[in-house]
């Protein structure tokens, strides 16, 4: 972590104190009576230093590049410093993560802020709320023809088989119609669907409704039109996949022209992985930079910091940094994200 720069009261013109972004902590005699994070340092400190009654007798700041890494500063600076602040970060940024126990899969999906991983338990999201998580069950359970009623899975092979077995839509592991490894094999593969096969499910959906058409098939058409309505929409959803592979390489606005910040985002945590000139990055010190990032022990259990890195990946704010999913990403990727960032502070 960067070292902090301290102004105390009676020192307005500090040089250091400038109008960017920053994370700063009011102290009075040592202990912290404030945590906030700011676009402009100056004016914040000189406001709570300053005038008859200051509200510290010193103040902390950690100049950043962005917002986004203030906000995540400042939650990671509140969890020791203010933990009552903390608390409060964490409910209020909080997601939703959608559960599976595949050790006891009678026990049915669970929605909680944290993804459940010991055990059996495997976990999909991230979700902004629950009802997102819900209708995200609901398509796992179609396409994956996993069991409606949890409480008769429970009782394989001998629980009571509902309409979905007669209507041909659940191959019934409740009654051992199916063997419980078979049906745990499509859990798996529902653990697994994540935001871009959901995409490509849209599209093979679409192609399909066309193809039925073409071919004057209005019946089959119809279904698959239904089956592509019912699909919860991507923008609402973000980057949905396996908490296990919930990782990200942010590329935010350095606090230098013509420079970035990478950072290390992972489940609960983060890490700085450096600053870099956008001018001087080729694709093969980008391909260092993965390596760098990949290594960055950026993991941990912050309910808070996990909210906001979540919330920037569905939602991202505008100029705010470049979210690229450690999974997935090269070299080529990177430097044009870089140049990007580079290009739109520099504008």
């Amino acid at each position: 972590m960067f070292r902090p720069t301290t102004i105390r009261v009676g020192d307005p013109d500090e040089p250091s104190l400038r109008a960017r972004h920053a994370a700063v902590e009011v102290r009075r005699n040592g202990a912290t009576v404030q945590l906030a994070c700011t676009a402009d340092a100056r004016a914040f400190i000189q406001s709570k230093l300053g005038g008859d009654d200051p509200a510290g007798d010193e103040a902390r700041f950690w100049s950043v590049g962005s917002s986004f890494e203030a906000d995540l500063l400042c939650a990671s600076l509140s969890r020791q410093r203010m933990p009552s602040l903390h608390a409060q970060g964490a409910q209020r940024a909080g997601v939703c993560w959608l559960s599976l126990d595949l050790a006891e899969p009678g026990l049915g999906w669970r929605v909680a802020e944290q993804p459940m991983t010991s055990g059996g338990w495997r976990s999909v999201g991230p979700f902004l709320d629950r009802g997102s998580a819900s209708r995200w069950s609901a398509v796992l359970d179609a396409r994956f023809e996993l069991c409606r009623y949890p409480a008769e899975l429970r009782k394989a092979p001998n629980g009571t088989p509902c309409s979905y077995k007669q209507m041909g839509l659940c191959p019934a592991a409740c009654d051992g119609s199916e063997p419980m490894h078979n049906y745990l094999s499509r859990a798996r593969e529902a653990l697994a669907f994540d935001a871009a096969a959901l995409e490509k499910l849209r599209l093979d959906l679409s192609e399909a409704v066309e193809a039925a058409s073409g071919a004057h098939d209005f019946e089959q058409a119809a279904r698959w039109r239904d089956e592509l309505r019912s699909l919860p929409k991507a923008v609402k959803l973000g980057p949905v996949g396996p908490a296990a592979r919930f990782g990200f390489l942010a590329v935010c606005r350095g606090e230098r022209a013509g420079w970035v910040r990478l950072m290390a985002l992972g489940l609960g945590g983060w890490s700085w992985v450096g600053d870099v000139r956008a001018s001087a990055c080729d694709e093969p010190a980008a391909e260092l930079l993965i390596e760098a990032g990949v290594r960055s022990d950026a993991g941990g259990d912050d309910a808070w910091v996990t909210g906001l890195i979540a919330r920037e990946a569905v939602r991202p704010r505008r100029g705010g940094p470049q979210m690229l999913a450690v999974d997935s990403l090269d070299g080529s990727a990177l430097l044009s994200a870089v140049r990007r960032v580079a290009k739109i502070h520099d504008a």
